[in-house]
């Protein structure tokens, strides 16, 4: 992998879909997050990377999803949903291993009272992501518990979508207000695989050793091949035409830990596929998902 290309391509192809081969050959599937390091910013300096051992904590996870406009429509409705988050690091006595945030709680905060049923049946859904020697996360994925209505399978996708892109994985270096950082990572934004870059700047770093990181985030699809289950076989294969996805936000964290205190992000997706039988059916994808997280304790 050649470091200078890997940070030149963070401007990445036009329609936000990568050539066949392109993506594998600048970061391949299995690769690390790779952090490059811009500027190391002014005195004086902390290392914010977690440090061993990671302990589990439960946590707050507040999703706001509006998908796309429904015929007929005038404007998206909200779903609102706050999950209680447990995180479970018995199993991490060494790098490589798997940290796993169980779903103990979840409220909808716009649904009807009749809902509240069907969403405890969430509770022992996952979210789990692989813990890497140098502290950084990798390989999210999401699953239901067998008693919940596979309904709610977006709802965990987008919980495991947040979770992802506010556990930053952070450089070793000691670093100060001002500093800025690339990170490039291999992910799955709904059944995309896809390549991520996010650039973060430390904004300030207050009492009791606060850090504030503004977080910029940017995916590419690693190939124009689209699957949905739900489409008929005449139509099949499908492709992407176009892709962009994006987020921005903040996020608070003490240095060492392996969870922010709290964060919040605004997601946007919206993307385009049509048949590669059928040229003139094509589909709009759009959805914006606002989050926030709170750490109770850790």
């Amino acid at each position: 992998m050649n470091a200078n290309v890997m940070w030149q391509s963070i401007v990445g192809p036009p329609d936000g879909v990568y050539q066949p081969g392109s993506a594998d050959r600048l970061l391949p599937v299995e690769a690390s997050p790779q952090i490059h390091v811009k500027q190391r910013g002014g005195e004086p300096r902390v290392v914010l990377r977690p440090s061993p051992p990671l302990s589990s904590a439960v946590a707050t996870l507040f999703l706001e999803v509006i998908n796309d406009r429904a015929e007929g429509e005038e404007r998206p409705t909200p779903v609102q949903t706050e999950l209680t988050l447990q995180f479970d690091a018995s199993a991490l006595q060494e790098a490589g291993a798997t940290m796993t945030a169980t779903v103990v709680h979840v409220k909808s905060l716009t649904g009807p009272p009749d809902l509240a049923p069907e969403l405890a049946r969430l509770a022992g859904s996952t979210v789990a992501y692989r813990v890497h020697a140098s502290g950084a996360y990798s390989d999210f994925r999401y699953a239901l518990a067998s008693a919940a209505d596979p309904g709610f399978l977006n709802l965990m996708r987008s919980a495991s979508t947040a979770l992802a892109t506010m556990l930053v994985p952070l450089p070793g270096s000691a670093l100060g207000v001002g500093a800025e950082f690339v990170v490039a990572t291999r992910e799955t934004e709904m059944p995309i695989p896809v390549v991520v870059f996010r650039t973060v700047r430390v904004t300030s770093i207050g009492d009791g050793l606060v850090a504030q990181l503004h977080v910029e985030t940017v995916r590419y699809a690693a190939s124009a091949d689209f699957r949905l289950p739900n489409v008929g076989e005449d139509l099949r294969p499908l492709k992407l035409g176009r892709f962009a996805s994006e987020a921005v936000g903040s996020i608070d964290l003490i240095p060492g830990s392996h969870l922010p205190v709290r964060a919040a992000l605004s997601d946007l997706l919206d993307a385009e596929l049509s048949s590669v039988k059928h040229s003139d059916r094509t589909w709009g994808l759009a959805a914006s998902t606002s989050s926030r997280f709170a750490l109770h304790r850790q």
